[in-house]
């Protein structure tokens, strides 16, 4: 059975929160054509910052828009911090991935949710990695899987709808621009191209009084739902570590995927 979450209204976040990296576009919706400006963010209330990595951080940015798929490596440059400028000629729904290299360190694109040391780890470990000096996270090699979407004009499609070359990709089963206000969208999380059981999802909705946060856990099948208002800025994220074969030099392999969209 798919896991249903309805986003409640959490309060103000403490400031010990997930240092969570994301697409972020200057708005969600755009009229043809116009610009669109991505930064490559992290944080999370009133925390936000500036990506500091540049193109040799990346594996590969592509855009995703009704059949088309393009390379956008050529998009950003290699000044840390800078932005990707897209320009869609058509009219639809865009999708714009982005997956880094793995690094030692999560350094330029941040840690990895804060847990405790006690996290246990296995070869199908689920364990969400820990953001003390020492941890688990600081002991792996992580790659950050990122996804935004956003609406050119009036007509809808379903480009970002499929499944992308992310290693942890955050699939959408339905178009959020197509739904009304309170409809549900049903998500499925895949791991290197299988879905993901048992995944521990965060979703978030941000709006004018702060962001608002709820956790799920997916089904068997990966799958998960959530009730969405058309209003702000929305974001559902998911980490995962696993541990490679054994050998002298093996480190534990990270990784942070994020979907984003939002209706402004």
């Amino acid at each position: 059975m798919t896991r249903t979450l309805a986003l409640l209204a959490l309060g103000t976040l403490p400031w010990h929160q997930p240092t969570v990296s994301w697409l972020q576009p200057d708005k969600f919706l755009y009229h043809w054509g116009e610009t669109t400006t991505i930064r490559i963010v992290q944080g999370i209330s009133g925390d936000t910052r500036n990506w500091l990595g540049s193109k040799p951080d990346l594996q590969r940015i592509d855009l995703y828009f009704g059949d088309t798929h393009d390379d956008l490596g050529d998009a950003l440059g290699n000044e840390p911090g800078d932005s990707i400028e897209v320009m869609v000629l058509d009219e639809g729904t865009a999708m714009v991935t982005l997956m880094t290299r793995e690094t030692r360190l999560p350094d330029s694109l941040g840690t990895g949710p804060d847990q405790s040391d006690s996290a246990s780890l296995s070869d199908s470990s689920t364990a969400m990695p820990v953001a003390h000096p020492g941890s688990l996270s600081h002991q792996a090699l992580w790659q950050y899987c990122l996804k935004t979407l956003f609406q050119v004009g009036q007509p809808t499609d379903k480009a970002c709808l499929q499944q992308t070359s992310l290693a942890l990709d955050i699939v959408p089963d339905r178009n959020p621009y197509s739904i009304q206000d309170g409809q549900e969208i049903p998500f499925t999380v895949w791991f290197m191209g299988h879905p993901l059981a048992n995944a521990e999802v965060t979703v978030w909705n941000q709006q004018e009084e702060g962001w608002d946060r709820a956790d799920i856990q997916s089904d068997r099948e990966g799958r998960f739902r959530v009730a969405v208002r058309r209003a702000g800025t929305w974001m559902v994220s998911c980490s995962r570590i696993v541990q490679p074969a054994k050998g002298p030099d093996t480190l534990p392999h990270g990784y942070q995927g994020t979907c984003t969209w939002g209706y402004h």
